[in-house]
Protein backbone atom coordinates (compact mmCIF):
# COMPACT_ATOMS: atom_id res chain seq x y z
CA UNK A 1 0.00 0.00 0.00
CA UNK A 2 1.30 3.54 -0.36
CA UNK A 3 3.02 4.72 2.10
CA UNK A 4 1.15 7.97 2.57
CA UNK A 5 -1.89 5.78 3.94
CA UNK A 6 -3.26 6.52 7.20
CA UNK A 7 -2.82 3.86 9.66
CA UNK A 8 -6.21 4.74 11.49
CA UNK A 9 -7.97 3.45 7.91
CA UNK A 10 -5.96 0.45 7.92
CA UNK A 11 -7.06 -0.58 11.56
CA UNK A 12 -10.39 0.47 10.84
CA UNK A 13 -10.59 -1.87 7.56
CA UNK A 14 -9.22 -4.75 9.50
CA UNK A 15 -11.77 -4.38 12.60
CA UNK A 16 -14.51 -4.84 9.83
CA UNK A 17 -13.50 -7.82 8.80
CA UNK A 18 -13.16 -9.52 12.05
CA UNK A 19 -9.15 -8.89 12.76
CA UNK A 20 -8.47 -6.53 16.05
CA UNK A 21 -4.80 -5.34 15.46
CA UNK A 22 -2.75 -4.04 19.20
CA UNK A 23 -0.19 -1.61 17.08
CA UNK A 24 0.09 -0.78 12.76
CA UNK A 25 2.76 1.47 11.40
CA UNK A 26 4.81 2.17 8.88
CA UNK A 27 8.40 0.56 7.92
CA UNK A 28 11.13 3.45 7.74
CA UNK A 29 14.21 2.64 5.24
CA UNK A 30 17.39 2.28 7.19
CA UNK A 31 19.92 4.33 5.44
CA UNK A 32 17.41 6.89 3.52
CA UNK A 33 15.20 7.17 6.82
CA UNK A 34 11.95 7.51 4.47
CA UNK A 35 8.33 5.65 4.63
CA UNK A 36 8.20 2.79 3.07
CA UNK A 37 4.76 0.75 1.50
CA UNK A 38 5.38 -1.69 3.85
CA UNK A 39 2.53 -2.13 7.14
CA UNK A 40 3.49 -3.80 10.05
CA UNK A 41 0.55 -5.20 12.01
CA UNK A 42 0.74 -6.70 15.65
CA UNK A 43 -2.05 -8.88 16.78
CA UNK A 44 -2.63 -11.38 19.42
CA UNK A 45 -2.40 -14.84 19.42
CA UNK A 46 -6.23 -16.36 18.02
CA UNK A 47 -8.37 -17.54 15.30
CA UNK A 48 -9.64 -14.54 14.21
CA UNK A 49 -6.31 -12.33 13.90
CA UNK A 50 -5.44 -15.89 11.69
CA UNK A 51 -7.42 -14.65 8.88
CA UNK A 52 -5.30 -12.21 7.90
CA UNK A 53 -3.07 -14.53 5.93
CA UNK A 54 -6.39 -14.97 4.05
CA UNK A 55 -6.60 -11.28 3.10
CA UNK A 56 -6.01 -10.57 -1.11
CA UNK A 57 -7.30 -6.81 -0.64
CA UNK A 58 -7.38 -4.05 1.76
CA UNK A 59 -8.40 -0.41 1.29
CA UNK A 60 -9.34 -1.66 -2.19
CA UNK A 61 -5.56 -2.32 -2.94
CA UNK A 62 -4.26 -5.66 -3.61
CA UNK A 63 -1.99 -6.57 -0.54
CA UNK A 64 0.35 -9.53 0.35
CA UNK A 65 1.12 -10.71 3.86
CA UNK A 66 3.65 -12.64 5.57
CA UNK A 67 5.09 -12.89 8.64
CA UNK A 68 7.88 -10.71 10.08
CA UNK A 69 11.32 -12.77 9.39
CA UNK A 70 13.60 -12.00 12.70
CA UNK A 71 17.52 -11.80 12.34
CA UNK A 72 19.78 -14.76 11.92
CA UNK A 73 22.77 -14.99 14.28
CA UNK A 74 23.29 -12.87 17.52
CA UNK A 75 23.38 -9.20 17.70
CA UNK A 76 26.56 -7.31 16.14
CA UNK A 77 27.89 -3.58 16.40
CA UNK A 78 27.99 -1.48 13.93
CA UNK A 79 31.17 0.22 15.42
CA UNK A 80 33.58 -2.38 16.38
CA UNK A 81 31.82 -5.31 14.60
CA UNK A 82 31.49 -7.30 18.10
CA UNK A 83 28.77 -9.50 18.81
CA UNK A 84 26.34 -9.20 21.81
CA UNK A 85 25.80 -5.33 21.98
CA UNK A 86 24.80 -2.48 19.87
CA UNK A 87 26.59 0.47 18.85
CA UNK A 88 24.56 2.95 20.80
CA UNK A 89 26.67 3.00 24.25
CA UNK A 90 29.46 0.96 22.20
CA UNK A 91 32.96 2.57 23.32
CA UNK A 92 35.46 0.52 21.63
CA UNK A 93 37.85 1.10 18.87
CA UNK A 94 36.05 1.41 15.25
CA UNK A 95 36.38 -1.32 12.82
CA UNK A 96 35.75 -1.50 9.61
CA UNK A 97 33.14 -3.99 8.11
CA UNK A 98 34.78 -3.90 4.55
CA UNK A 99 38.77 -3.97 5.27
CA UNK A 100 38.89 -4.56 9.25
CA UNK A 101 40.57 -1.70 9.27
CA UNK A 102 40.72 0.61 12.57
CA UNK A 103 38.42 3.29 11.12
CA UNK A 104 34.93 3.97 10.81
CA UNK A 105 33.25 2.06 7.73
CA UNK A 106 31.56 5.13 6.87
CA UNK A 107 35.13 6.61 6.41
CA UNK A 108 36.43 4.07 4.66
CA UNK A 109 37.65 4.14 0.79
CA UNK A 110 37.20 0.43 -0.50
CA UNK A 111 35.05 -0.18 -3.56
CA UNK A 112 32.29 -2.58 -3.93
CA UNK A 113 35.04 -3.92 -6.89
CA UNK A 114 38.08 -4.56 -3.86
CA UNK A 115 38.06 -7.64 -2.24
CA UNK A 116 36.77 -7.22 1.54
CA UNK A 117 38.67 -8.29 4.44
CA UNK A 118 37.00 -9.73 7.74
CA UNK A 119 38.53 -8.31 10.74
CA UNK A 120 37.53 -11.65 12.86
CA UNK A 121 39.13 -14.59 11.10
CA UNK A 122 41.21 -12.48 8.07
CA UNK A 123 38.88 -14.13 5.89
CA UNK A 124 37.83 -12.96 2.33
CA UNK A 125 34.34 -11.43 3.07
CA UNK A 126 33.04 -8.69 5.11
CA UNK A 127 32.65 -8.84 9.11
CA UNK A 128 29.15 -9.29 9.03
CA UNK A 129 29.59 -12.17 6.94
CA UNK A 130 27.36 -15.30 8.88
CA UNK A 131 29.59 -17.78 7.60
CA UNK A 132 32.81 -16.26 9.45
CA UNK A 133 34.45 -19.01 11.52
CA UNK A 134 34.54 -16.23 13.96
CA UNK A 135 30.57 -15.70 13.94
CA UNK A 136 29.20 -17.27 17.69
CA UNK A 137 26.30 -19.04 15.08
CA UNK A 138 29.48 -21.25 13.39
CA UNK A 139 31.08 -21.86 16.56
CA UNK A 140 30.88 -25.58 17.80
CA UNK A 141 28.90 -26.72 20.70
CA UNK A 142 30.87 -27.04 24.07
CA UNK A 143 31.85 -30.94 24.76
CA UNK A 144 29.29 -32.77 27.28
CA UNK A 145 30.28 -32.44 30.72
CA UNK A 146 31.74 -35.75 31.75
CA UNK A 147 31.03 -37.22 35.84
CA UNK A 148 34.76 -38.13 36.46
CA UNK A 149 33.43 -40.55 39.39
CA UNK A 150 31.43 -42.25 37.17
CA UNK A 151 33.74 -42.43 34.38
CA UNK A 152 36.66 -44.10 36.77
CA UNK A 153 33.79 -46.45 38.26
CA UNK A 154 33.55 -47.35 34.30
CA UNK A 155 36.99 -48.05 33.79
CA UNK A 156 37.42 -49.75 36.45
CA UNK A 157 34.95 -52.32 36.15
CA UNK A 158 35.86 -52.65 32.56
CA UNK A 159 39.68 -53.29 33.62
CA UNK A 160 38.44 -55.82 36.25
CA UNK A 161 36.30 -57.71 33.72
CA UNK A 162 38.94 -57.98 31.10
CA UNK A 163 41.67 -59.41 33.84
CA UNK A 164 39.00 -61.64 34.71
CA UNK A 165 38.30 -62.91 31.05
CA UNK A 166 42.44 -63.11 30.76
CA UNK A 167 42.77 -65.76 33.72
CA UNK A 168 39.50 -67.59 32.42
CA UNK A 169 40.34 -70.53 29.89
CA UNK A 170 38.06 -70.77 27.36
CA UNK A 171 35.84 -73.42 27.22
CA UNK A 172 36.90 -76.49 25.21
CA UNK A 173 34.48 -77.00 22.09
CA UNK A 174 32.20 -80.30 22.02
CA UNK A 175 32.43 -82.92 19.45
CA UNK A 176 29.58 -82.06 18.03
CA UNK A 177 30.95 -78.51 16.92
CA UNK A 178 33.76 -80.64 16.50
CA UNK A 179 32.21 -82.59 13.80
CA UNK A 180 30.31 -79.67 12.37
CA UNK A 181 33.71 -77.57 12.02
CA UNK A 182 35.30 -80.68 9.77
CA UNK A 183 32.00 -80.80 7.93
CA UNK A 184 32.11 -76.55 6.77
CA UNK A 185 35.89 -77.18 6.29
CA UNK A 186 35.53 -80.23 4.36
CA UNK A 187 32.55 -79.11 1.81
CA UNK A 188 33.96 -75.51 1.90
CA UNK A 189 37.93 -75.38 1.43
CA UNK A 190 39.37 -72.44 1.62
CA UNK A 191 40.03 -70.36 -0.97
CA UNK A 192 43.03 -68.13 -1.71
CA UNK A 193 43.32 -64.82 -3.83
CA UNK A 194 45.09 -64.82 -6.26
CA UNK A 195 45.74 -60.89 -5.26
CA UNK A 196 48.30 -60.61 -2.36
CA UNK A 197 48.76 -57.83 -0.56
CA UNK A 198 52.35 -56.44 -0.39
CA UNK A 199 53.98 -53.42 0.82
CA UNK A 200 55.44 -50.88 -1.85
CA UNK A 201 58.48 -49.26 0.00
CA UNK A 202 60.84 -47.70 -1.83
CA UNK A 203 64.47 -46.31 -1.64
CA UNK A 204 65.86 -47.79 1.93
CA UNK A 205 65.09 -52.39 1.25
CA UNK A 206 62.93 -53.63 4.15
CA UNK A 207 61.76 -57.33 4.64
CA UNK A 208 58.21 -57.93 3.57
CA UNK A 209 55.24 -59.82 4.95
CA UNK A 210 52.03 -61.44 3.47
CA UNK A 211 49.29 -59.22 4.83
CA UNK A 212 46.48 -62.09 5.80
CA UNK A 213 42.74 -61.72 4.37
CA UNK A 214 41.28 -61.30 8.29
CA UNK A 215 42.51 -60.07 11.05
CA UNK A 216 43.39 -62.97 13.78
CA UNK A 217 40.90 -62.34 17.19
CA UNK A 218 42.75 -61.60 20.17
CA UNK A 219 42.11 -64.66 22.33
CA UNK A 220 42.65 -62.74 26.21
CA UNK A 221 41.62 -59.00 25.22
CA UNK A 222 43.32 -56.14 27.14
CA UNK A 223 42.02 -53.49 29.31
CA UNK A 224 42.16 -50.04 27.60
CA UNK A 225 44.99 -48.59 26.50
CA UNK A 226 47.40 -52.55 26.64
CA UNK A 227 48.24 -53.06 22.80
CA UNK A 228 49.14 -56.06 21.65
CA UNK A 229 48.39 -55.92 17.57
CA UNK A 230 49.56 -53.86 14.58
CA UNK A 231 48.02 -50.34 14.29
CA UNK A 232 45.24 -50.47 11.49
CA UNK A 233 45.15 -46.76 9.49
CA UNK A 234 42.83 -45.68 6.64
CA UNK A 235 43.23 -43.07 4.74
CA UNK A 236 40.35 -41.53 2.77
CA UNK A 237 39.42 -38.20 0.32
CA UNK A 238 35.91 -38.13 1.40
CA UNK A 239 35.42 -34.90 -1.45
CA UNK A 240 32.85 -34.09 1.04
CA UNK A 241 32.08 -36.22 4.40
CA UNK A 242 28.64 -34.86 5.29
CA UNK A 243 26.12 -36.77 2.84
CA UNK A 244 28.46 -39.88 3.75
CA UNK A 245 28.07 -40.58 7.49
CA UNK A 246 26.22 -43.56 7.28
CA UNK A 247 28.15 -45.03 4.63
CA UNK A 248 31.69 -44.30 6.89
CA UNK A 249 30.15 -45.52 10.03
CA UNK A 250 29.20 -49.20 7.98
CA UNK A 251 32.65 -49.07 7.02
CA UNK A 252 34.11 -48.84 10.24
CA UNK A 253 32.01 -51.17 12.07
CA UNK A 254 32.63 -53.81 9.30
CA UNK A 255 36.59 -53.46 9.61
CA UNK A 256 37.33 -51.98 12.94
CA UNK A 257 40.08 -49.90 11.91
CA UNK A 258 42.14 -48.11 14.94
CA UNK A 259 42.73 -44.49 13.01
CA UNK A 260 40.97 -42.96 10.16
CA UNK A 261 42.52 -39.83 8.05
CA UNK A 262 40.21 -37.96 6.22
CA UNK A 263 40.81 -35.11 3.46
CA UNK A 264 38.88 -32.79 1.90
CA UNK A 265 35.79 -33.32 4.60
CA UNK A 266 34.02 -29.62 3.22
CA UNK A 267 33.05 -29.10 7.16
CA UNK A 268 32.16 -25.95 8.89
CA UNK A 269 32.32 -25.37 12.73
CA UNK A 270 29.10 -25.73 13.38
CA UNK A 271 29.00 -29.20 11.65
CA UNK A 272 29.57 -32.27 13.57
CA UNK A 273 31.10 -35.39 13.04
CA UNK A 274 30.86 -38.14 15.82
CA UNK A 275 31.32 -42.09 15.98
CA UNK A 276 30.68 -44.73 18.64
CA UNK A 277 34.05 -45.18 20.58
CA UNK A 278 36.08 -42.78 18.43
CA UNK A 279 37.56 -39.13 18.90
CA UNK A 280 37.40 -36.74 16.15
CA UNK A 281 40.45 -34.40 15.53
CA UNK A 282 39.70 -31.80 12.59
CA UNK A 283 40.72 -28.90 10.90
CA UNK A 284 38.51 -27.07 8.61
CA UNK A 285 39.28 -24.58 5.83
CA UNK A 286 37.91 -20.88 6.78
CA UNK A 287 39.11 -19.08 4.01
CA UNK A 288 36.86 -20.20 1.74
CA UNK A 289 34.37 -23.47 1.29
CA UNK A 290 36.19 -26.72 0.44
CA UNK A 291 39.59 -28.69 1.74
CA UNK A 292 39.54 -29.62 5.28
CA UNK A 293 41.54 -32.56 6.92
CA UNK A 294 40.60 -34.90 9.90
CA UNK A 295 42.01 -37.61 12.09
CA UNK A 296 39.40 -39.99 14.15
CA UNK A 297 40.37 -42.36 16.34
CA UNK A 298 39.60 -44.96 19.26
CA UNK A 299 38.58 -43.70 22.34
CA UNK A 300 40.79 -46.72 24.16
CA UNK A 301 43.78 -45.69 22.45
CA UNK A 302 46.09 -43.02 24.58
CA UNK A 303 46.65 -40.27 22.48
CA UNK A 304 47.06 -36.21 21.88
CA UNK A 305 46.49 -33.86 19.43
CA UNK A 306 48.90 -31.19 18.36
CA UNK A 307 49.12 -28.34 16.67
CA UNK A 308 51.78 -27.64 13.36
CA UNK A 309 51.31 -25.07 11.19
CA UNK A 310 51.69 -25.56 7.42
CA UNK A 311 51.69 -22.64 4.66
CA UNK A 312 50.59 -25.67 1.18
CA UNK A 313 48.92 -28.27 3.32
CA UNK A 314 46.34 -28.72 5.70
CA UNK A 315 47.10 -30.85 7.96
CA UNK A 316 45.91 -32.84 11.43
CA UNK A 317 48.71 -34.30 13.91
CA UNK A 318 47.96 -36.28 16.82
CA UNK A 319 50.42 -38.41 18.76
CA UNK A 320 50.12 -42.00 20.13
CA UNK A 321 51.34 -42.31 23.34
CA UNK A 322 51.60 -45.88 23.93
CA UNK A 323 54.06 -48.72 22.25
CA UNK A 324 54.11 -47.29 18.82
CA UNK A 325 54.94 -43.86 19.99
CA UNK A 326 53.86 -42.81 16.22
CA UNK A 327 53.15 -39.20 15.53
CA UNK A 328 50.01 -39.72 12.66
CA UNK A 329 49.58 -36.32 10.90
CA UNK A 330 46.42 -36.09 7.64
CA UNK A 331 47.48 -34.09 5.28
CA UNK A 332 45.25 -32.52 2.31
CA UNK A 333 47.66 -30.81 -0.42
CA UNK A 334 45.45 -28.47 -2.89
CA UNK A 335 46.62 -28.48 -6.75
CA UNK A 336 47.58 -24.89 -7.54
CA UNK A 337 49.71 -24.62 -4.72
CA UNK A 338 53.39 -24.80 -5.65
CA UNK A 339 54.95 -27.80 -5.19
CA UNK A 340 58.55 -26.28 -3.64
CA UNK A 341 56.61 -25.23 -0.89
CA UNK A 342 55.53 -28.79 -0.12
CA UNK A 343 59.08 -30.39 1.21
CA UNK A 344 59.28 -27.24 3.91
CA UNK A 345 55.98 -27.85 5.62
CA UNK A 346 57.06 -31.58 5.70
CA UNK A 347 60.29 -30.87 7.24
CA UNK A 348 58.08 -28.79 10.01
CA UNK A 349 56.17 -32.34 10.53
CA UNK A 350 58.93 -34.64 10.41
CA UNK A 351 61.45 -32.53 12.59
CA UNK A 352 62.34 -33.65 16.04
CA UNK A 353 59.69 -36.86 15.67
CA UNK A 354 60.87 -40.06 16.88
CA UNK A 355 58.61 -41.85 15.00
CA UNK A 356 56.28 -39.91 12.50
CA UNK A 357 54.25 -41.55 9.52
CA UNK A 358 52.25 -38.53 6.91
CA UNK A 359 49.33 -40.14 5.03
CA UNK A 360 46.80 -38.36 2.95
CA UNK A 361 46.21 -36.84 -0.39
CA UNK A 362 49.82 -35.20 -2.04
CA UNK A 363 48.75 -34.45 -5.70
CA UNK A 364 51.64 -35.71 -6.35
CA UNK A 365 52.53 -37.96 -9.67
CA UNK A 366 55.26 -39.80 -10.69
CA UNK A 367 56.23 -43.15 -12.04
CA UNK A 368 58.10 -44.29 -8.79
CA UNK A 369 54.55 -44.87 -7.17
CA UNK A 370 52.08 -44.05 -10.29
CA UNK A 371 52.96 -45.98 -13.17
CA UNK A 372 49.20 -45.50 -14.61
CA UNK A 373 49.87 -41.51 -15.07
CA UNK A 374 52.28 -38.77 -16.41
CA UNK A 375 54.46 -37.27 -14.26
CA UNK A 376 53.77 -33.64 -13.08
CA UNK A 377 55.95 -31.02 -10.76
CA UNK A 378 54.92 -32.22 -7.32
CA UNK A 379 56.39 -35.61 -7.88
CA UNK A 380 59.31 -34.70 -9.10
CA UNK A 381 60.01 -32.14 -5.99
CA UNK A 382 58.78 -34.56 -4.09
CA UNK A 383 60.66 -38.10 -4.85
CA UNK A 384 63.67 -36.03 -5.09
CA UNK A 385 63.10 -35.13 -1.40
CA UNK A 386 62.09 -38.51 -0.81
CA UNK A 387 65.62 -40.62 -2.36
CA UNK A 388 67.76 -37.06 -1.08
CA UNK A 389 66.43 -37.60 2.80
CA UNK A 390 66.33 -41.17 3.34
CA UNK A 391 62.69 -41.27 4.28
CA UNK A 392 60.24 -44.09 3.26
CA UNK A 393 57.47 -44.39 1.14
CA UNK A 394 54.38 -46.64 1.35
CA UNK A 395 51.86 -46.62 -1.11
CA UNK A 396 49.89 -49.64 -3.29
CA UNK A 397 50.39 -51.16 -6.55
CA UNK A 398 46.78 -49.94 -7.59
CA UNK A 399 45.16 -46.81 -8.41
CA UNK A 400 43.91 -44.52 -5.12
CA UNK A 401 41.53 -42.03 -7.78
CA UNK A 402 39.00 -43.18 -10.31
CA UNK A 403 38.24 -39.32 -11.85
CA UNK A 404 34.88 -39.49 -12.80
CA UNK A 405 35.95 -37.81 -15.89
CA UNK A 406 36.58 -40.44 -18.91
CA UNK A 407 39.21 -38.41 -20.55
CA UNK A 408 41.27 -38.67 -17.12
CA UNK A 409 43.85 -41.30 -16.61
CA UNK A 410 43.73 -43.27 -12.88
CA UNK A 411 46.49 -42.40 -10.60
CA UNK A 412 47.81 -43.44 -7.02
CA UNK A 413 48.54 -39.41 -5.14
CA UNK A 414 47.01 -40.92 -1.56
CA UNK A 415 49.67 -42.81 0.09
CA UNK A 416 52.83 -42.50 3.16
CA UNK A 417 55.93 -41.01 3.90
CA UNK A 418 57.55 -42.62 7.25
CA UNK A 419 60.22 -41.92 9.48
CA UNK A 420 61.86 -44.59 11.27
CA UNK A 421 59.49 -46.93 10.63
CA UNK A 422 59.08 -50.02 8.47
CA UNK A 423 57.23 -53.73 6.96
CA UNK A 424 54.00 -51.71 6.61
CA UNK A 425 51.63 -53.62 4.57
CA UNK A 426 49.52 -51.62 2.12
CA UNK A 427 46.24 -52.25 0.34
CA UNK A 428 43.43 -49.96 -1.59
CA UNK A 429 39.63 -51.05 -0.90
CA UNK A 430 37.39 -50.47 -3.62
CA UNK A 431 34.51 -49.12 -1.02
CA UNK A 432 32.41 -45.67 -0.28
CA UNK A 433 31.14 -43.19 -2.68
CA UNK A 434 34.24 -41.39 -4.16
CA UNK A 435 36.48 -40.68 -6.43
CA UNK A 436 38.67 -41.88 -4.58
CA UNK A 437 39.20 -45.07 -2.75
CA UNK A 438 40.17 -45.80 0.83
CA UNK A 439 43.88 -46.64 1.59
CA UNK A 440 44.27 -49.30 4.71
CA UNK A 441 48.03 -49.32 6.12
CA UNK A 442 49.09 -52.18 8.83
CA UNK A 443 51.50 -50.90 10.89
CA UNK A 444 53.59 -53.29 13.06
CA UNK A 445 53.78 -52.82 16.74
CA UNK A 446 57.60 -52.94 16.57
CA UNK A 447 60.37 -52.27 13.96
CA UNK A 448 63.42 -53.87 14.98
CA UNK A 449 65.19 -52.99 12.56
CA UNK A 450 66.96 -49.80 12.35
CA UNK A 451 66.80 -47.50 9.84
CA UNK A 452 69.67 -44.68 9.15
CA UNK A 453 68.08 -41.23 8.19
CA UNK A 454 70.78 -39.08 6.37
CA UNK A 455 68.75 -35.48 7.45
CA UNK A 456 69.39 -33.79 10.43
CA UNK A 457 68.24 -30.13 11.73
CA UNK A 458 70.43 -27.59 12.87
CA UNK A 459 69.08 -25.25 15.10
CA UNK A 460 70.82 -21.30 15.52
CA UNK A 461 69.95 -20.67 18.81
CA UNK A 462 71.18 -17.19 18.95
CA UNK A 463 69.60 -16.37 15.69
CA UNK A 464 66.20 -17.60 17.29
CA UNK A 465 66.47 -15.54 19.88
CA UNK A 466 67.34 -12.48 18.03
CA UNK A 467 64.26 -13.22 16.21
CA UNK A 468 62.29 -13.63 19.06
CA UNK A 469 63.08 -10.72 20.85
CA UNK A 470 62.90 -8.43 17.51
CA UNK A 471 59.35 -9.71 16.16
CA UNK A 472 57.59 -10.21 19.51
CA UNK A 473 55.46 -6.98 20.91
CA UNK A 474 55.88 -5.45 24.13
CA UNK A 475 52.86 -6.29 26.67
CA UNK A 476 49.53 -5.72 24.22
CA UNK A 477 46.74 -4.35 25.80
CA UNK A 478 44.18 -6.87 26.44
CA UNK A 479 40.57 -6.48 27.41
CA UNK A 480 38.61 -9.66 27.11
CA UNK A 481 39.28 -13.03 26.57
CA UNK A 482 38.77 -13.20 22.32
CA UNK A 483 41.81 -10.33 22.63
CA UNK A 484 43.84 -13.04 24.89
CA UNK A 485 43.18 -16.07 22.49
CA UNK A 486 44.45 -14.40 19.41
CA UNK A 487 47.47 -12.56 21.44
CA UNK A 488 48.30 -16.51 21.99
CA UNK A 489 47.93 -17.64 18.79
CA UNK A 490 50.07 -14.60 17.92
CA UNK A 491 52.81 -15.88 20.16
CA UNK A 492 52.71 -19.18 18.90
CA UNK A 493 53.03 -18.02 15.21
CA UNK A 494 56.02 -15.76 16.12
CA UNK A 495 57.78 -18.96 17.55
CA UNK A 496 57.19 -21.13 15.03
CA UNK A 497 58.52 -18.71 12.61
CA UNK A 498 61.66 -18.03 14.38
CA UNK A 499 62.59 -21.82 14.79
CA UNK A 500 62.29 -22.32 11.23
CA UNK A 501 63.91 -19.11 9.97
CA UNK A 502 67.10 -20.10 12.50
CA UNK A 503 67.19 -23.96 11.18
CA UNK A 504 68.36 -25.64 9.00
CA UNK A 505 68.10 -28.86 7.01
CA UNK A 506 71.81 -30.38 6.14
CA UNK A 507 72.49 -34.48 4.67
CA UNK A 508 74.70 -36.20 6.09
CA UNK A 509 76.42 -39.43 4.85
CA UNK A 510 75.49 -42.55 6.42
CA UNK A 511 78.06 -44.96 8.16
CA UNK A 512 77.80 -48.92 8.18
CA UNK A 513 76.49 -50.63 5.76
CA UNK A 514 72.85 -51.50 5.00
CA UNK A 515 71.25 -54.62 5.87
CA UNK A 516 69.48 -56.87 2.91
CA UNK A 517 66.53 -58.52 3.09
CA UNK A 518 64.60 -60.50 0.72
CA UNK A 519 61.68 -58.98 -0.78
CA UNK A 520 59.15 -59.75 -3.18
CA UNK A 521 59.33 -61.32 -6.56
CA UNK A 522 59.11 -58.15 -8.86
CA UNK A 523 55.84 -58.12 -11.36
CA UNK A 524 56.62 -58.71 -15.15
CA UNK A 525 55.13 -55.45 -15.70
CA UNK A 526 57.44 -53.42 -14.49
CA UNK A 527 60.62 -54.80 -13.34
CA UNK A 528 63.31 -53.33 -11.53
CA UNK A 529 66.80 -53.00 -12.96
CA UNK A 530 68.72 -55.67 -11.26
CA UNK A 531 72.10 -57.74 -11.78
CA UNK A 532 71.44 -60.97 -13.39
CA UNK A 533 70.33 -64.22 -11.23
CA UNK A 534 69.54 -61.97 -8.73
CA UNK A 535 65.96 -61.16 -9.60
CA UNK A 536 64.53 -62.11 -5.72
CA UNK A 537 67.21 -59.88 -4.14
CA UNK A 538 68.18 -55.68 -3.56
CA UNK A 539 71.33 -55.08 -2.62
CA UNK A 540 72.12 -51.84 -1.10
CA UNK A 541 75.66 -50.17 -1.74
CA UNK A 542 78.37 -50.61 1.01
CA UNK A 543 78.95 -47.40 2.11
CA UNK A 544 81.56 -48.01 4.91
CA UNK A 545 84.46 -50.79 3.46
CA UNK A 546 85.28 -51.94 6.83
CA UNK A 547 84.59 -55.47 7.55
CA UNK A 548 80.64 -56.69 8.04
CA UNK A 549 79.59 -58.44 11.24
CA UNK A 550 79.06 -61.77 11.97
CA UNK A 551 75.26 -61.36 11.88
CA UNK A 552 75.97 -59.78 8.20
CA UNK A 553 77.82 -62.26 6.83
CA UNK A 554 75.34 -64.85 6.27
CA UNK A 555 72.78 -62.77 4.39
CA UNK A 556 76.11 -61.56 2.26
CA UNK A 557 77.15 -64.99 1.16
CA UNK A 558 73.23 -65.96 -0.09
CA UNK A 559 74.11 -63.44 -3.14
CA UNK A 560 77.29 -65.23 -4.07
Amino acid sequence: MPADMPVNEVIENLEELGIHPKECRVLNNRKTGQPMPIFSVFLEKNEDNRNIYNLKELCFMKIVVETMRGKIGPAQCYRCQGFFHGSRFCTRNPKCVKCGKPHLTKDCTKTKNEEPTCCHCQGNHPANFLGCPQNPLNRPPPPPKVNFWEERARIKKEMQEAAKNKITPPAPPTSQQNNQTEETSSSHPPQTSSSTHQPQTKFVPRQVQMMPSKPEPRRHPRPPGIRNRPLKLVTWNADGVLQKIPELEEYIDRHDPDVIALQETFLRPCHSLNFPNYITYRNNRRTHRGGGTAIIIKKSIAHHSIEIPTNSIQNTTIVIEETHNITICSIYRPPKQPPQALIPDLLRILRNRTKCFIVGDYNAKHQTWSPHSTINQCGRVLNKFIKNCGFLLSYSSEPTIVPYRTNQRPATIDFGISCRLDNILVETQAELSSDHNPVQFIIPEANNSPYAQNCTTFTNWNRFQELLTTSVPGNPKINNTEEIEANIDQLTNHIHNAINQSSKIKQQDATGIHRIYITHIPSRRNPPLLPRGETSFIAAAVIDPSRPSSKEKPDLMQLH
